[in-house]
């Protein structure tokens, strides 16, 4: 007996397995006996009680309880309910108006009415070819209640004792999927053609072999399913279906199997390691950062912290994309507030006569290099003025970030657009409310901040490295809130992906996110309608917040079905594969032989008449820019690399060439290239390459004056190669230099 969720009753920490055996043969119809005790106390908890002591309150109380449910898997059905589950009305449902066919070769019943279960017009309903040759015209089979059930069993004469029953032959209960059967034989194949349908899996005789041809019958398309016909109707009535069957229970007899090493002694050895695991198990529950071997790990973790899942790789962030996602780390950190206010007082007293609109948009465009002057200057004064987190955003993010396609944070898992268009799932919407400017007109001195929701689709998920640590931000597509966002009369919120704005300001935090989902209008394709979406919940205490709880009065809860079958014609055989000729061959014995595939080249494989060898130097692929995905990887561990010095104070392995490379990279996106000369780079951005390198590797003070050192060798050897590049032999300006070299370059108009 339970007294758990359901996400924890049938795990292997809370199984209770009981076993009762009477005799080298199972009770069957007599569990009766066995169950008559615990009926006796079942109905002793409900009409009286059991008094039981509450040693929290230090008092006694009468406890009720009642039976709620039994977890038993099919065969014990027919025990418990008395109702028989062999011959031609094996479904206790069904009973009477079950539909059953005989077959002859494989000696067995099939029931090929569950079609009737399904929705008045649903094409399989006048599909012939794909089931039973016919059409399906019948309504779905009217389910007693439970007083007419106890109107048919009421007479039944009940003795508590060994009656006589005649032994009947066993008959296997199979129920035959549209896409084929259960068993793929000749008997099969034979049924087939005595009932007259699917001649196209006859089998074929070819000499002394017989060859069966390929079928359906492996799930690969949404259209080969169907489900069980009652378990929907038994899922609404007593809940999740892994409460009410013996399917944990089932894998859980697994575990119990690989217990048995002594074959002669199963049971020994069941229970003496089912003690020392409990005994393990309670060990464990008073040590800490010790996985538990009871309940497994939930698939949810991380989804709530964050972490990327699969996608990753390192690109360079454009230059208009680094500073738009920087400032709007900068202005959604708490500690940077101070610092925000402080330069907007500076440029209100700088511009006494300019409106908020104007301070604002100044203030977007300046903050990022103000704030790494005014802490530069902090530092200068005194180095330990300003925390360590506020020096590394003012020094902003490297310029090569870490690119997700998808994400886990908040509960939810997001994707990136290009990713979502190659799943078969919506994953890539995104909402927000954040607080903006208010303008009514282009004359408005007075805007005003207030909170709205923005909505979009996530087209980026890149991780900001910070040195020191990392900000997962989501750069989206943003639908314009005045002209592509409405309110209908039903209260559902619509939006028009055509009408996008916000270009200047489409990331946020991924902290931030909140997932949603569109659906397309059917009346106006252009819209979508906003579906909201629930956190994962983690069960961690069974208890859902205000946000879930609000969740439950969406609107579009209330829509019971969707169609997810596609438009299927009766001419199509999807009980059979056309796309190879793989089958089985059968032997004069029947044993089955599988085919071999056969790859051909035609040829449309080579058109151009080309071969592969074939290249041009125009399609050489040259060297691509430097990732650092090992020392990427490292950080992203907290790992540093280890570095080797001789006794002359020099490099040697390991680690040697990624130690030298490093610092070229670092220097490279940290010093602008308008100092002509080390000695004029100021301290703090030589400070900034040497905390870089120690957060990567493992290395002394002693050596701060031979990184500093590479690192002007580096500077000067960077700026050789912009020269040869930007100039051409003349000693003229390139007007278009390379994209690379942009981030580097400001155009001032005189």
């Amino acid at each position: 007996m339970y007294n758990l969720p359901p996400w924890l009753c049938m795990k292997q920490k809370y199984m209770m397995l009981f076993v009762l055996i009477s005799s080298p043969k199972q009770p069957e119809n007599d569990i009766d006996v066995y169950l008559s005790p615990l009926i006796e106390d079942l109905k002793l908890l409900w009409d009286n009680g059991i008094e039981v002591y509450d040693e929290f309150r230090d008092e006694n109380f009468t406890v009720k309880a009642m039976l709620y449910g039994i977890i038993n898997d099919f065969p014990t059905y027919r025990n418990l309910s008395g109702y028989s589950i062999k011959g031609h009305c094996a479904c206790p449902i069904c009973q009477e108006k079950i539909d059953y066919v005989r077959l002859d070769h494989c000696h067995k019943n099939v029931f090929m009415g569950h079609r009737r279960w399904l929705s008045k017009n649903h094409p399989f309903r006048k599909m012939k070819k794909a089931f039973n040759g016919s059409c399906e015209e019948r309504r779905c089979p009217y389910l007693k209640r439970g007083e007419e059930i106890f109107d048919e069993v009421k007479h039944i004469r009940t003795t508590f004792e060994k009656l006589f029953a005649k032994q009947i032959s066993t008959c296997d209960w199979y129920i035959i999927k549209h896409c084929g059967k259960k068993e793929d034989d000749i008997n099969a194949r034979l049924d087939l053609v005595k009932l007259g349908i699917r001649f196209d899996l006859a089998p074929v005789k070819k000499g002394k072999r017989t060859f069966l041809s390929p079928t359906a019958c492996t799930l690969l398309d949404m259209r080969n399913m169907l489900y069980t016909i009652h378990l929907v109707e038994e899922t609404k009535l007593c809940g999740p279906a892994y409460m009410q069957w013996m399917y944990p229970v089932e894998r859980y007899m697994k575990i119990l199997k690989g217990y048995v090493k002594n074959r002669s002694r199963p049971e020994i050895c069941i229970a003496k390691r089912y003690l020392v695991e409990e005994a393990v198990k309670f060990c464990n529950e008073y040590l800490s950062n010790v996985e538990s071997c009871g309940i497994p790990k939930s698939r949810h973790t991380g989804k709530t912290l964050g972490e990327g899942s699969s996608g990753c790789q390192q690109i360079e962030v454009p230059r208009l994309h680094w500073e738009q996602a920087h400032l709007y780390v900068l202005q959604n950190t708490p500690k940077i507030e101070p610092y925000i206010s402080l330069h907007k007082e500076t440029l209100k007293r700088r511009n006494p006569s300019r409106c908020e609109n104007w301070i604002t948009k100044e203030h977007n465009q300046r903050f990022l290099g103000w704030l790494q002057e005014y802490v530069g200057e902090q530092l200068k004064q005194n180095n330990n003025s300003v925390a360590e987190m506020i020096q590394w955003l003012s020094k902003g993010p490297c310029i090569d970030a870490f690119s997700y396609t998808s994400y886990l944070v908040n509960g939810f898992t997001f994707y990136t657009k290009q990713h979502d268009d190659q799943s078969t799932m919506q994953n890539s919407g995104v909402t927000l409310v954040a607080e903006s400017l208010h303008i009514s007109n282009a004359k408005d001195k007075n805007p005003i901040y207030a909170n709205m929701s923005y909505f979009g689709v996530n087209e980026h998920i890149w991780e900001l490295d910070y040195t020191n640590f990392r900000v997962a931000i989501f750069g989206c597509k943003w639908v314009d809130n005045n002209s592509g966002v409405r309110i209908d009369d039903m209260g559902f919120i619509r939006v028009d992906f055509k009408k996008v704005d916000y270009q200047d300001d489409s990331f946020i935090l991924a902290s931030q996110a909140r997932q949603v989902f569109y659906v397309e209008d059917p009346v106006n394709k252009s819209w979508s309608i906003v579906l909201m979406s629930n956190k994962i919940n983690a069960f961690t205490d069974g208890e859902l917040t205000e946000e879930e709880v609000n969740m439950e009065n969406d609107p579009l809860r209330s829509v019971k079905h969707m169609s997810i079958v596609d438009t299927l014609t009766d001419d199509e055989d999807i009980y059979a594969r056309h796309n190879h000729e793989e089958g089985i061959w059968l032997n004069p014995s029947f044993h089955s032989i599988k085919g071999h595939r056969k790859l051909k080249m035609t040829s449309s494989d080579n058109m151009d008449g080309s071969t592969p060898h074939q290249s041009t130097e125009a399609n050489k692929k040259g060297r691509g820019i430097t990732k650092f995905k090992s020392i990427s990887k490292s950080r992203k561990l907290g790992q540093k690399l280890q570095v080797g010095w001789n006794g002359k104070g020099q490099l040697i392995d390991p680690n040697r060439s990624k130690f030298a490379h490093f610092i070229g990279f670092v220097t490279r996106s940290t010093v602008p290239i308008s100092y002509s000369d080390w000695t004029n780079v100021p301290t703090n951005v030589k400070e900034h390459i040497w905390e870089q390198v120690e957060q990567t590797f493992e290395v002394d003070d002693v050596h701060k004056d031979f990184v500093l050192f590479l690192a002007g060798r580096d500077l000067c050897a960077f700026q050789t190669r912009l020269r040869k590049h930007i100039y051409d032999k003349d000693r003229n300006y390139v007007p278009h230099p390379p994209d690379k070299y942009q981030r580097f370059i400001t155009i001032t108009d005189h």
